[in-house]
């Protein structure tokens, strides 16, 4: 949680800022987070959420959506208010490029683009990603552990296995297990103390 912390002070008021909260906030992969555009947003619903309905993939100079890796990559994630506001001040950067680039831009419908509309290149964020790592004195991550991390504190709120698996878009629960086994140690740990709490104090 500290370096999460720290890592958030350190980008606000970055130009990426909103996508890495929303990647936080989320566990979207990727190619999910780069092809999300304006039509999977339900930021007015109770609760708000994202819809996962498919990817972007690049090929060479090129970009191509396509359907999500699994038919459970398909999915609807409830979003906390801050990934809300992140996203809403992403859609009123979005609107602001467009008035600015007039005819020349191109809208591609999404959310996360550049000035003209176009979409973001996977190693472009990686680079930034790891840039404002070193200047923030943080150990380096993958951009996929920003996934890794939201499904770690899924756990430490006590969510049960489905929704975990569900909101991460794994094919089967033994997928979720495998790959945060690491993690349930601790969780037990915290159930323990949670009862303790609970039942004798």
């Amino acid at each position: 949680p500290s370096e999460v912390r720290q890592f958030i002070s350190s980008i606000v008021g970055e130009e990426y800022e909103d996508l890495f909260i929303t990647a936080l906030g989320t566990g979207l992969r990727q190619s999910e987070l780069l092809g999300l555009r304006k039509r999977n947003l339900s930021l007015l619903s109770d609760p708000p959420v994202v819809s996962v309905t498919e990817t972007l993939q690049r090929y060479g100079p090129a970009f191509r959506f396509e359907e999500p890796k699994s038919k459970s990559s398909t999915r609807t994630i409830a979003i906390p208010s801050s990934v809300v506001t992140a996203l809403k001040r992403q859609l009123s950067r979005t609107f602001d490029n467009q008035l600015l680039i007039g005819d020349e831009y191109e809208d591609w419908g999404l959310v996360f683009a550049n000035i003209n509309g176009t979409p973001l290149r996977d190693y472009v964020i990686r680079k930034r990603f790891y840039r404002i790592q070193e200047e923030a004195g943080l150990r380096r991550q993958r951009f996929h552990d920003l996934r890794h991390c939201y499904a770690s504190f899924l756990l430490a709120t006590g969510v049960n296995d489905q929704v975990l698996q569900e909101n991460l878009g794994h094919s089967t629960i033994t997928i979720t297990k495998n790959t945060y086994t690491h993690l349930m140690p601790s969780m037990k740990a915290d159930a323990v103390e949670k009862l303790e709490e609970l039942l004798f104090q």
